[in-house]
């Protein structure tokens, strides 16, 4: 019983610590004025400025609307058009853009792809009907500050830990008599 209950201590704290990609706030303003925003989790790469996509935490919206997709379909352009395996990723400065966000049927959706060469912004219904250049100066990338538990917390955590070892304590010294 006492190493079922230190597995369990254990591995909350273990969860408790763990810490996955960091959270990134995007959004584009194409050159009409619409506004496409999302939410993801990535890892920044070493040049400081690559963040490779691992999955979306808020649906796409455009202009504060979500156009409730039934199956999306996230991925890199490059690896749903050729198959290159890639992942998708975007760039804090706009220069490096393999992104795709599109219904299960792709009638419609949005993407960015290019290099420092240039990129583009294209979309379907939902997101503008709009193929352009993308402008750096629209694109807007941030890390967002990562949630940190109130110490309360862990507090409560401890307690809870503590009154099951106490449980088994009790429970083993009542079965011994």
């Amino acid at each position: 019983m006492k190493h079922i209950l230190l597995a369990g201590l254990v591995s909350l704290g273990l969860v408790s610590s763990a810490q996955a990609g960091m959270l990134y706030n995007a959004s584009y303003t194409n050159e009409s004025g619409g506004v496409t925003a999302f939410m993801f989790d990535g890892d920044l790469q070493l040049d400081g400025d690559t963040v490779i996509v691992n999955s979306l935490l808020m649906a796409p919206t455009y202009n504060g609307v979500d156009p409730l997709f039934p199956s999306p379909v996230l991925d890199s352009f490059s690896n749903f058009a050729f198959g290159s395996g890639l992942p998708p990723v975007l760039s804090l400065s706009g220069s490096t853009m393999d992104f795709l966000w599109v219904q299960d049927n792709f009638d419609d959706g949005f993407l960015f792809v290019g290099d420092v060469t240039g990129a583009d912004y294209s979309s379907g219904p939902s997101f503008g009907q709009i193929t352009e250049t993308l402008a750096p100066d629209w694109w807007t990338l941030t890390e967002k500050a990562p949630v940190v538990p109130e110490p309360s917390t862990f507090a409560l955590l401890g307690i809870g830990g503590l009154a099951l070892v106490g449980y088994g304590w009790r429970r083993k010294r009542q079965q011994a008599a």
